[in-house]
């Protein structure tokens, strides 16, 4: 049997595993990087007609640092179906994925924006 190799940060690594375990893949974890919020100063929400999010990571760090919900309000446009799934499951009701890369995920958010002036 081939073994793959999932170089993911954790917590993304084990569902790989679990992913790939269902597929009948064996596969094994070694994490080449770690995920690390930085101290950064975010600006407040206010005037912002949506978030752009490239990255389930940035989601998490929102709800690490305790802010999260300041933002909740603003609609998502999630360049893949993970990052819109974690959006889901932290609590934005307005997500839409790209399903694919940054360019597509600006492209999405133009669209919206084209057909839902203001928000």
């Amino acid at each position: 049997m081939t073994t793959m190799l999932v170089t993911r940060p954790e917590p993304d690594a084990q569902s790989t595993l679990l992913r790939l375990d269902a597929l009948g893949i064996d596969a094994i974890a070694a994490p080449l990087m770690t995920r690390q919020s930085l101290d950064a100063n975010l600006p407040p929400p206010d005037g912002f007609a949506a978030m752009t999010v490239t990255s389930a990571n940035a989601l998490r760090a929102l709800s690490d640092r305790g802010v999260l919900d300041r933002y909740l309000h603003l609609p998502v446009f999630a360049v893949g179906d993970h990052t819109a799934w974690e959006a889901r499951q932290l609590g934005f009701a307005n997500v839409v994925s790209a399903d694919g890369t940054a360019t597509q995920g600006a492209g999405a958010a133009r669209h919206h924006g084209r057909h839902h002036p203001g928000v």
